[in-house]
């Protein structure tokens, strides 16, 4: 089987701890759940059990255990389910990593992608499954993913909006414009995955949106618009730990598809300036002007270059000013990921 970009070329078991495998596991399932964990102890049920209660049971769950140091161990040991695999990692390696791990075991013709706080509604492997099915006879969909309730606090949404037609099939440069498709809401031919190389281990967030993009210049990706699963944002979640660099790394990797275009020349530059504003006014200046100078590069601006000029002897302040700017005129903040 061919390696995953995250894992630099090394064979599976290289580096990593001891596969568990308990008797009676299918010995090729249709479908490899993979479920990386670190430290989710008190919520990992809800993910686990939720998977586990699909309507649809040609499936191994794949949980890779990130290292963790709370009772992730203790809860795993408690499932005999012998659709489980269990797998620990002997040293703390992030999330892309752990899903790079989880691919390299994975038997299924589809892998499907669970995180540890999430909880996958009865009838959501089912539904997706039959509809790549479905459409495999024809130029088939590369991959399939669906609408989510997410959970901020005490505030509900639903993600992605927008109407199906735009959502679904050739969407690479609508995913351009913004990230709709979140890893747990994903199935994907194993095959396709393994061509694009996984998760890339370098990206610290937007991982998600990093793999969608490469899987949508593969082919068409499916959208079916019901809500098939609810995620939780907690202080722990990945996502929520914003880092503005990350910005910078996406629209770097990306940077010549975001020169194609002028409207997404501008897009771009307007999330450059709003991520140079925020590490300016961290006291990250290095950083922050590097990601200004990239703004500019994609979309000339006279004022901005005038405020990245007065940047250099207080850029705290600056950047208090650059990010409001940036708000009121024209940062899409409502379209990042």
């Amino acid at each position: 089987m061919a390696c995953c970009a995250g894992c630099g070329g090394q064979p599976p078991s290289a580096g990593f701890g001891k596969l568990n495998r308990l008797p009676g596991r299918p010995a090729e399932p249709a479908v490899s759940v993979v479920l990386p964990t670190y430290n989710r102890a008190p919520v990992l049920p809800r993910a686990i059990d939720s998977v586990l209660a699909q309507t649809y049971h040609d499936f191994e769950l794949i949980i890779v255990d990130d290292a963790s140091t709370d009772r992730t161990a203790e809860i795993l040991a408690g499932y005999d389910d012998p659709r489980i695999v269990r797998l620990r990692l002997r040293r703390n390696s992030g999330p892309c990593e752990a899903r790079n791990r989880g691919i390299h075991e994975a038997r299924g013709r589809y892998v499907a992608f669970q995180d540890s706080d999430d909880e996958w509604y009865p009838d959501k492997l089912e539904k997706q499954v039959q509809a790549l099915v479905k459409n495999a006879n024809s130029r088939g969909a590369v991959a399939c993913y669906c609408r989510m309730l997410q959970r901020l606090g005490g505030r509900e949404r639903i993600r992605p909006s927008g109407d199906e037609e735009s959502l679904g099939g050739e969407i690479y440069h609508r995913l351009l414009r913004g990230s709709t498709i979140g890893t747990p809401t994903l199935v994907v031919g194993r095959e396709t995955l393994l061509a694009v190389g996984g998760f890339d281990a370098r990206l610290r967030r937007f991982e998600d949106w990093d793999l969608a993009l490469r899987l949508a210049q593969q082919g068409p990706i499916q959208f079916l618009p019901e809500v098939l699963m609810a995620a939780w944002a907690t202080p722990k979640s990945v996502n929520a730990r914003a880092d503005h660099q990350c910005t910078v790394q996406i629209i770097s990797k990306y940077l010549d598809a975001y020169r194609s275009e002028p409207g997404l020349s501008r897009r771009a530059a307007s999330w450059l300036w709003y991520a140079g504003a925020r590490l300016a006014m961290q006291g990250r200046a290095s950083e922050g002007h590097k990601a200004w100078e990239l703004s500019l590069s994609l979309a000339p601006h006279p004022a901005r270059r005038t405020v990245a000029w007065f940047a250099y002897p207080a850029p705290r302040i600056v950047g208090i000013v650059a990010a409001v700017w940036a708000k009121r005129f024209g940062h899409p903040s409502g379209l990042l990921p």
